[in-house]
């Protein structure tokens, strides 16, 4: 009968199975902790899914500055090309009117007749 007494006496108190030193968790902590690993977990994939957005974000702008550099790298050789055209078009019309270019205009840009 003693062997029926200890029994009921370890699954009485949980303390004295288990030892006095460890206590066992109780069901709302283990519940918080489980609630605080889940917040955690759905907080790294909120932070993974903003990780790709600015990572998408990021090589968008990249793009954009390169298309823009481009742009502006062409529009300078547009520029050059167009004042190179003015300038053969303006000698071409001196040549055509007997004056030689950069010749006979005043200050004002209007020709002088002689």
């Amino acid at each position: 009968m003693a062997e029926g007494e200890d029994r009921e006496d370890s699954e009485a108190n949980p303390k004295e199975f288990v030892g006095d030193s460890e206590e066992i968790p109780s069901i709302e902590s283990v519940q918080i902790s489980a609630e605080n690993e889940i917040d955690d977990f759905e907080e790294d994939e909120e932070y993974m899914a903003l990780d790709n957005q600015l990572d998408q974000l990021n090589a968008c702008l990249n793009d954009l500055e390169a298309r823009n550099d481009d742009l502006v790298t062409k529009l300078k050789a547009l520029l050059a090309d167009s004042k190179e055209v003015q300038r053969e078009l303006q000698e071409l019309n001196g040549r055509s009117d007997g004056t030689p270019p950069d010749s006979g205009q005043g200050a004002s840009g209007s020709r002088v007749t002689s």
